[in-house]
């Protein structure tokens, strides 16, 4: 049937006319537009409101869509019975056939983020979009999602990164679920999940009450008839746990337990030919790419519209670090990835722990940095078991354990310090007296790089000599006395980590290279 598609080209060309919509938000409409599955690591901080502005107008425009077909099939519906009933005849099996519009539930759209501070922008441009005269439970929206968390105001943001501020700052609750009926010009926050077109929440909120095969309470039938999907803020998903993105990815798009009231007579033909999940868009973005990420977008991105992959490259964050110094990159041959772990272990203890034990004097400190914390669990085991003088601080750590390791590490009470990068994820706190520090592998945030460099300085007693030609501390002499500032472990399946820290040119030379170490001096 003929469509009206006016409210849709009204928002659209809204949308076009705006000053501030530049080329990236052109690109991405035209890419969602196509319905094909989309992976978009190049989330920043500038282009962050344009991806949610954007993916927010191609939602409400697949529900006004879904909606005015919807509205249309049942006025010609409505019109045939009635000649039928006055004719004494029967609906056309052929119209019958064409209003078939409908799936097992009304869920269309679902919306994933990590926190709720993520969360309200996408609230505040669906009511834009809708432009709707009456908001149902917005003052509960606003009480929930805007104030702070009981955290913020402890936290003193001007010593903060700007990343950190603009993911943190706001109410980082990640445990929520709306959903969100659409009017013609009405919005309805927190209506039930089965009267609901568009559902936003995080992870951790859905997964519940979607529970695990075997839990008594579980409901996930409202998944069933999911037509688009949008993952945000993967970095900060990586951050959380991951299984609960892999449950709710697994749980889309499968065939009900009960009906929920579904008129069989209005299902369309893609749910009972059993091909309604190959129609699912997915849509992932976030600031950089991780295999976990890969795989998940892989594995769950079965649109037969095809897919679309940004690949970006990267000039590397080493220029960032303003502390002179020396970083060793050391790679680890191995052969599988199922080895890697394995080798890379070896390598640590053997080589990287066996030399600072001999080198480490009293007054050293030095940071070992673990991105992992599997990998965390199994060095501080090591660690314990060699009699080494360490404090730790990782996603676990209470606020008095926080307070005691750094006091330690500081004041030379321990000389290593163990640090998981959740833990600095979360709370982003510096670390003074640091000497040198070993990255057991290249942090997944490259901002972590330059700022851990940053942190590492010669001892007191350290006084390098000044060169005469620049009046500045000589390199030189700075390296003799303290040898490299960073020693940073890597195997050639960490491309997308090292690209991102040194660029992408020289993270092809460093692992294809004879020489399986680099050194850079800044």
């Amino acid at each position: 049937m003929q469509l009206n598609h006016d409210v849709i080209r009204k928002a659209s060309a809204r949308a076009k006319a705006r000053r501030h919509l530049g080329t990236l938000q052109a690109q991405f409409f035209a890419w969602l537009s196509s319905y094909k599955n989309i992976y978009y690591p190049n989330q920043t901080l500038e282009n962050r409101k344009t991806l949610v502005r954007t993916y927010c107008l191609h939602a409400m425009r697949h529900i006004w869509q879904s909606r005015q077909t919807l509205l249309e099939n049942n006025a010609a519906l409505e019109q045939a019975q009635a000649a039928a009933k006055e004719s004494k005849g029967m609906v056309p099996d052929a119209l019958v056939e064409s209003c078939r519009d409908q799936g097992f539930t009304r869920p269309r759209v679902l919306i994933l983020v990590p926190m709720k501070n993520a969360a309200l922008p996408i609230f505040q441009n669906l009511v834009k979009l809708v432009r709707a005269t009456q908001v149902e439970n917005k003052n509960r929206v606003e009480e929930d999602f805007q104030g702070p968390s009981p955290e913020e105001d402890e936290v003193d943001w001007s010593t903060k990164p700007a990343d950190h501020t603009a993911f943190f700052k706001g109410n980082t609750g990640d445990a929520f679920r709306v959903g969100i009926r659409i009017g013609k010009k009405t919005m309805h926050y927190y209506s039930p999940f089965y009267n609901s077109d568009i559902l936003v929440c995080s992870p951790l909120g859905l997964r519940t009450i979607i529970g695990v095969e075997g839990d008594r309470k579980r409901e996930s039938d409202f998944l069933s008839s999911i037509e688009m999907v949008i993952v945000d803020d993967m970095q900060t998903m990586m951050m959380q746990n991951m299984d609960h993105l892999q449950i709710i990815l697994q749980s889309l798009n499968k065939q009900p337990r009960e009906d929920h009231g579904c008129d069989i007579s209005r299902l369309a033909p893609r749910f009972t030919e059993g091909v309604w999940p190959s129609l699912c868009q997915t849509v992932f973005i976030g600031a950089f790419s991780t295999p976990m990420m890969q795989h998940l977008f892989k594995q769950h991105a079965q649109s037969v519209a095809g897919t679309i992959r940004v690949q970006p490259t990267y000039d590397g964050v080493m220029n960032l670090a303003t502390t002179a110094g020396s970083q060793a990159f050391r790679r680890i041959a191995t052969t599988s990835l199922a080895e890697s772990e394995e080798a890379r272990f070896a390598f640590f203890t053997g080589k990287v722990m066996a030399h600072l034990s001999n080198s480490v004097d009293i007054t050293d400190h030095v940071v070992l940095f673990i991105p992992s914390y599997l990998d965390f669990l199994r060095v501080r085991a090591w660690c314990k078991e060699q009699s080494v003088n360490f404090q730790s601080l990782h996603e676990y750590s209470k606020p008095g354990a926080i307070v005691r390791a750094r006091r330690a590490f500081l004041r030379g009470e321990c000389h290593f310090l163990l640090v998981t990068e959740r833990y600095y994820f979360y709370h982003r706190l510096a670390v003074r007296n640091v000497h040198k520090i070993v990255f057991y592998a290249l942090p997944e945030t490259p901002q972590f790089y330059p700022e851990w460099l940053d942190a590492a300085r010669p001892p007191p007693g350290v006084k390098p000599q000044i060169d005469p030609a620049t009046g500045e501390p000589s390199l030189q002499a700075f390296k003799s006395a303290m040898g490299h500032n960073a020693t940073i472990l890597f195997t050639r399946y960490d491309r997308l980590r090292l690209e991102r820290i040194v660029g992408t040119e020289r993270a092809h030379q460093m692992l294809t290279a004879a020489s399986d170490s680099v050194i850079f001096s800044t």
